[in-house]
């Protein structure tokens, strides 16, 4: 027989299998002269199945991520569609609702929005005061006139009172 590198004494030693009672009646495979024990193999079992769950379970939430974005971004097309629509609507510019704002209440603009208010188009101007008090100017996008003037705060108690 010729003897092949990396076998001790070139010849392969015959291996031989046996399971002994150890400790606490747990249960050890002797082989080749090295003890190993079963529950060990379970835990390394355990460990590989709970990584191939986590890996599957990032793959579908990466797989699933575009079909969310979809539905965020067409909630911001709505909106967008809906203000560009409005904008058409209204015959008063913002720089005439600011203006007029400006003329009823004397101070800096600091916001300027149109809105929907009980199905009529409203620009809600909102200028700081003198007194620094938050104005909210209300004004007709259709004709150009004051609704109504409030103050900020006053509304926000209004909401607080309601809850």
């Amino acid at each position: 027989m010729v003897p092949r590198k990396g076998l001790i004494g070139g010849f392969k030693r015959p291996m031989s299998c046996k399971i002994e009672a150890y400790g606490a009646g747990e249960p050890v495979v002797v082989m080749g002269g090295r003890r190993t024990y079963p529950h060990k193999y379970e835990e390394v079992r355990m460990k590989q199945l709970l990584g191939m769950m986590a890996v599957a379970i990032g793959a579908v939430l990466v797989l699933n991520g575009p079909a969310w974005s979809d539905q965020k971004d067409k909630g911001k097309k709505d909106e967008s569609k809906e203000t560009v629509e409005m904008a058409a609507k209204a015959k008063v510019t913002i720089d005439q609702a600011i203006k007029t704002a400006s003329e009823k209440v004397p101070g800096k603009v600091v916001e300027a929005e149109l809105e929907k208010k009980h199905d009529t188009l409203v620009w809600e101007v909102e200028v700081v005061t003198a007194e620094n008090k938050v104005m909210e100017v209300h004004i007709d996008a259709e004709s150009g006139a004051v609704i109504d003037v409030e103050d900020e705060k006053s509304k926000k108690d209004k909401k607080h009172e309601k809850k």
